[in-house]
């Protein structure tokens, strides 16, 4: 169930996204493509930052250490 569940979002997330790079660049030429396109890809970049954020943000914490209150932290070792 969980795979179906990845997979209809990747697809909806896919068609989305087309549809909106394909409605950056939908009037213009063969001769202005090129300069059509760079919002299509600061578009990918900014998705690209907000995963990177995202994850980030949802990275599980380490556990705490065990230590008695009022101790010092233990020393670091490599």
């Amino acid at each position: 169930m969980a795979g179906a569940i990845t997979s209809t979002a990747r697809q909806i997330g896919a068609a989305l996204g087309t549809a909106h790079a394909d409605g950056l660049v939908a009037d213009t030429g063969p001769a202005g493509l090129a300069h059509a396109s760079r919002p299509g890809r600061l578009l990918v970049a900014a998705c690209g930052v907000v995963v990177l954020l995202v994850t980030g943000a949802a990275r599980p914490k380490p556990p705490a250490r065990n230590r008695l209150p009022g101790t010092a932290s233990p020393a670091r070792t490599r």
